[in-house]
């Protein structure tokens, strides 16, 4: 063993030595031990620094940081679609089909829904995230399509996004909470108006690329005239009488004779009688019910009492409906064989009138005629009848319309051959602090101005621009192509209808209406297209568009993303797990059923 060796074997003794004496000095009470803080900093510092964490993790969590970052699917290979924009998708969605926030209790709850699908039970939640899927990838698909040619959002469309923040914020208002928190309820964790701005103006920019490429279609005299021909029910409408025979109703009274003054007193006699014996019976019953007090009847008794009641009572009622139902059936049909014209029909329907129906049929000149319905707005049977093919002139007949036997009689069926007009406009408004003649004042200006300008359709345009307070054509000139009868205020409509109106008139029209009241320069443009076409337009355009869809949707589908599709459209994970094993249970029944 060499010197070191030796030197190492001692210093090792010494320190045992060293420990054993330490040991018992403690057990003897003599030198303490000193007590180590390191330990307890680390603990402290450990526990500080997840707190902090946990803090910034809840603020993260309720500030909705993972929605808005957090990638829950990829279009065409290079779009990274945030969990808030298909939180934003499904939300719509959700809040069209059943009026209510998605993101709230009551929405979640309605996640786990069930129907019938195409392969088998379909939860609401899937159905959901399935059509968000495939809106989402033709949004990026037509956005891509407008940036390549070159359309941007307008003035229009930018104030179109601001009047609808300042709706949701009054909406919010209303509702007593705060902006933040009514876009949560509607579209999740981190949507407020700035985080969704984004998404609404791609959705704006699909919507652009599609209405100027479906306006741009194309389509010959012979493509409308088949279209009408094929689908004549969805173009034309029917003008046709109706009048509902109510049943008479035996609590009103019927008019009372002309009485006598005999009459008068043997009706004054019975009245005393009726008086003195309504006394009488009173005090009997008064003194029934003192002498049966704290007496309670048998079961016996009071289920005999009940039977005697349903049996009696409302078969007694049902009898007399029925037999009131039945005549007024028979009236209505006696009137549906009787009438042969028009004035016959409202002569009828003042005949067997109810008191609430007579005073409207003796105010209008001919309140039984409906005008102009399409097949839609009628219910299926009235709407079979009256769209038949066969239907003439002068036919009658008798439906059940609400329970209540309704005689029909057919005046008409045409297209809309109505042209839509097309003009430009200049809107001033009356403000709260200044009178209506001055209103008229500022724009009679304009008119002026444009009077003593070029007089054209581009210098109308140019002024519309600059001055016209109607925001949803400002940016255009103020331009409305193709507006059909009925949609705009009557005066408005009233002054481009008039039959002497010719291209390039220019006038002033007062309107008053619930939105605004002001004056409309008017610059007339002339007619359009018989409206019937322009609705065949629209149809066949959106056919061709759906068809060139499916090539451009190719490429652009919807790969989720798992780590950020847990933050879409959240769910009570116990009650979705208690719905798949009811499916699959009834599933498996079905499948022992089979064999």
């Amino acid at each position: 063993m060499t010197n070191k060796d030796n030197k190492e074997n001692w210093k090792s003794a010494d320190q045992r030595n060293e420990r054993k004496q330490r040991l018992q000095e403690q057990k003897a009470g003599g030198r303490k031990l000193k007590k180590s803080h390191s330990g307890k900093k680390i603990l402290i510092t450990v526990l500080v620094i997840a707190f902090i964490l946990g803090s910034v993790a809840i603020l993260m969590i309720d500030g909705g940081y993972f929605e808005r970052n957090k990638v829950a699917g990829i279009v065409n290979g290079k779009h990274e679609v945030s969990a808030l924009e298909c939180n934003y998708m499904v939300g719509n969605n959700f809040n069209a089909l059943y009026q209510s926030a998605a993101f709230t209790p009551n929405g979640k709850s309605l996640l786990t829904l069930t129907f019938p699908g195409e392969e088998g039970v379909t939860i609401l939640r899937d159905s959901l995230l399935e059509g968000m899927e495939q809106q989402i990838s033709e949004v990026y698909a037509l956005s891509d399509l407008a940036e390549e040619n070159g359309i941007e959002m307008d003035d229009e469309n930018k104030e179109y996004l601001k009047s609808l923040q300042s709706r949701l914020e009054m909406a919010a208002v209303q509702q007593q909470m705060s902006p933040d928190d009514l876009f949560s309820r509607l579209f999740g964790r981190g949507a407020n108006f700035k985080s969704l701005r984004p998404i609404m103006e791609r959705q704006i920019l699909a919507a652009l690329y599609q209405e100027q490429t479906t306006d741009a279609y194309e389509f010959t005299d012979a493509e409308y005239e088949a279209e009408y021909e094929a689908h004549k029910d969805d173009y034309d409408f029917v003008s046709f009488h109706a009048f509902a025979v109510h049943p008479d109703n035996p609590a009103v009274q019927k008019e009372e004779p002309v009485k006598t003054e005999a009459d008068a007193e043997s009706e004054e006699t019975v009245d005393e009688q009726v008086e003195e014996t309504t006394a009488e019976v009173a005090e009997e019953t008064e003194v029934e019910v003192t002498e049966a007090e704290g007496t309670e009847p048998s079961e016996a008794e009071t289920e005999e009492a009940s039977d005697q009641q349903e049996t009696t009572e409302p078969s007694e009622d049902m009898d007399e409906i029925e037999k009131l139902i039945a005549q007024a059936k028979n009236k209505a049909q006696e009137m549906a064989d009787t009438v042969k014209s028009e004035e016959d029909f409202k002569e009828w329907a003042l005949k067997l009138a109810s008191p609430e129906q007579k005073p409207m049929l003796e105010a209008e000149e001919n309140p039984t005629l409906v005008k102009k319905a399409v097949r839609s707005q009628l219910q299926p049977d009235m709407a079979d009848w009256l769209f038949d093919q066969e239907r003439k002139a002068g036919d009658t007949t008798v439906l059940d319309v609400n329970g209540v036997p309704s005689v029909l009689y057919f005046v008409s069926r045409s297209r809309d051959d109505n042209s839509t007009y097309n003009s430009r406009h200049i809107l001033i408004k009356d403000t709260t602090d200044e009178d209506t003649k001055v209103t008229e004042e500022r724009a009679q200006n304009i008119l002026d101005r444009y009077l003593e300008g070029e007089q054209t359709e581009e210098a109308f345009a140019a002024l519309a621009t600059s001055l016209s307070e109607d925001m949803g054509s400002k940016a255009n000139g103020g331009l409305y192509e193709n507006v059909e009868p009925g949609q705009f205020v009557p005066a408005y409509e009233e002054w481009c209808l008039d039959p002497e109106r010719k291209p390039g008139d220019v006038g002033l029209v007062r309107v008053e209406s619930a939105n605004y009241s002001g004056y409309h320069i008017i610059y007339f443009i002339g007619s359009g297209e018989p409206v019937w076409k322009e609705t065949a337009h629209t149809r066949l355009a959106n056919e061709r568009f759906e068809q060139e869809m499916e090539t451009i949707r190719e490429g652009y589908s919807f790969e989720r993303q798992e780590a950020g599709m847990k933050y879409v459209l959240p769910y009570n994970e116990k009650e979705m797990e208690a719905v798949l094993e009811s499916i699959k249970e009834a599933e498996d029944g079905q499948g022992e059923s089979n064999e």
